[in-house]
């Protein structure tokens, strides 16, 4: 899941055509890469922890959730 470079390039361009900042950016950083992750709830839980915590911290929680669910722990309602 994600964006495709084609995608990001196409929207960074749009973004660059209205602000001059954002042309500024991409001309000293350049683009970033594409981040595609596989569709499910590793990815979302992970996803979410990163925006939460940070992104270093969230690969030890991925860690802990393959553990878990190693031993048949199962989300419950």
């Amino acid at each position: 899941m994600g964006l495709s470079a084609t995608q990001i390039v196409e929207s960074l361009a749009q973004l660059a055509s209205l602000e001059p900042r954002f042309a500024d950016a991409i001309k000293f950083a350049g683009y970033p890469e594409p981040r595609i992750r596989p569709r499910g709830y590793e990815t979302l839980l992970r996803t979410i922890v990163g925006q939460q915590v940070s992104v270093a911290a969230a690969p030890l929680f991925g860690t802990s959730w393959k553990r878990c669910w190693a031993r048949g722990a199962r989300h419950t309602r």
